[in-house]
């Protein structure tokens, strides 16, 4: 029995927002695109735009407090009528400038706030700060369509297609030693097999480098805990930071634990590759699984 199924980044933690394809279009067009959809994961902004994305996140993303976005949720009603908008607004721009900087203190933030949300959810699906006598009224319908928006872009537990063709990449356009693809559990489970399936090969990345060890498998079995080396993906081909070796899209490597065991949360852990660019690494994940048996 599969007990989770997650298509996250680590160092992470590299989840990011998984690659996507765009509808073909019902009349085709007269004169074709010069260029295709690019998702959020598949492009790294530099340059003026660059800097100003990363001063935002650095100055503003990740210094937002967490309790506070949450606070009219678990109390309900909220502070103000249109208190619930900025949890959604900011769960959807914090993703995006995750995706481009890899901050781990910011996706650990973003993983946080989005499980706590979810938490505040009523039994009959109800996701905002209003009174239920005032349900739907004033700001009501407004903070609901941004905890969508926010929820969707978030990347962690709200990709569970098991499709290998879509994954997350952890570009940080810098050279890094340690890349993680992580889940955190809202409760803890019993696990015994954890199933890692690689994203994507690009000439510059998107692979772990095997040279100095297989990637590991990782647990925390309390919230807020270390996280232990359970296992390795001992079937991972012999890959270098410049050679992908024989590693297919898409291809799955499991990892059996050598016992049952109760855990908040799970990773898979590695060095990144940079293929045939040397002044940057990364890796990509397109799912992550964890079995009871």
């Amino acid at each position: 029995m599969k007990i989770f199924l997650m298509m996250v980044i680590a160092t992470l933690t590299p989840g990011a927002v998984r690659a996507a394809e765009p509808l073909p279009e019902k009349v085709p067009c007269a004169i074709a695109d010069r260029q295709a959809f690019q998702p959020p994961d598949g492009v790294h902004l530099t340059g003026w735009i660059g800097s100003r994305m990363d001063a935002n996140e650095k100055n503003r993303m990740v210094k937002m407090d967490p309790e506070r976005l949450l606070a009219s949720y678990r109390r309900r009603p909220g502070w103000q009528s249109f208190d619930g908008e900025h949890m959604g607004k900011w769960l959807h721009a914090a993703t995006l400038a995750w995706v481009n900087t890899g901050d781990p203190e910011l996706r650990k933030k973003l993983d946080y706030t989005a499980t706590e949300l979810v938490k505040t959810q009523l039994d009959d699906g109800y996701l905002g700060t209003y009174a239920n006598e005032n349900r739907w009224t004033e700001w009501d319908v407004w903070a609901h369509k941004y905890n969508l928006i926010g929820l969707v872009t978030y990347p962690n537990g709200s990709t569970n297609d098991e499709d290998v063709k879509s994954f997350i990449v952890s570009r940080y356009n810098k050279p890094a030693t340690e890349d993680w693809f992580a889940v955190t559990l809202g409760e803890p489970q019993t696990i015994v097999r954890v199933l890692y399936a690689h994203g994507k090969t690009f000439p510059d990345g998107g692979w772990f480098d095997a040279s100095a060890g297989k990637p590991r498998i990782q647990i925390q079995t309390s919230k807020g805990g270390e996280w232990q080396d359970a296992g390795e993906l001992k079937d991972y081909p012999a890959t270098t930071a410049t050679s992908a070796a024989t590693l297919r899209d898409g291809e799955m490597f499991t990892c059996l634990l050598a016992a049952s065991v109760k855990v908040i949360g799970v990773r898979v852990v590695g060095k990144p590759a940079g293929g045939n660019n040397p002044n940057q690494a990364f890796s990509s994940c397109a799912e992550l699984q964890a079995f009871e048996k």
